[in-house]
């Protein structure tokens, strides 16, 4: 499903840029120098606003329940491939590369 999602991306359309702009001429599209930010495009304070942005994705509820279930899935499935085969070894009576086929093709089908 994910491979197909991918190839629709190119499809899709941009939304306008600068409708949320106060500025006239940055809605109309037209670029504007930005002040605080040096000829390469760095801004002045640039650790200050990297500290800045960084607090400000952390604050989000959303991103850290997020970010606390992928972490929680990833620990989940490593445990997992730590154990399973070695259940199957010693309770299903399996040799070793049987079990871990079988772990294999569990995680495929489950992802």
């Amino acid at each position: 499903p994910g491979l197909l999602l991918a190839c629709l991306v190119p499809r899709m359309q941009l939304p306008p840029q600068g409708i949320h702009c106060e500025d006239s001429e940055l809605r109309n599209g037209q670029s504007q120098s930005v002040a605080g930010t040096s000829r390469d495009g760095w801004s002045d304070n640039f650790l200050a606003d990297l500290i800045s942005s960084y607090l400000e994705v952390l604050t989000q509820q959303h991103f850290l329940v997020a970010m606390i279930g992928n972490v929680l899935t990833s620990f989940t499935v490593s445990l997992a491939s730590e154990w399973m085969p070695t259940f199957l070894v010693r309770y299903a009576d399996a040799h070793l590369a049987e079990a871990n086929i079988v772990f294999a093709v569990a995680i495929l089908v489950g992802a």
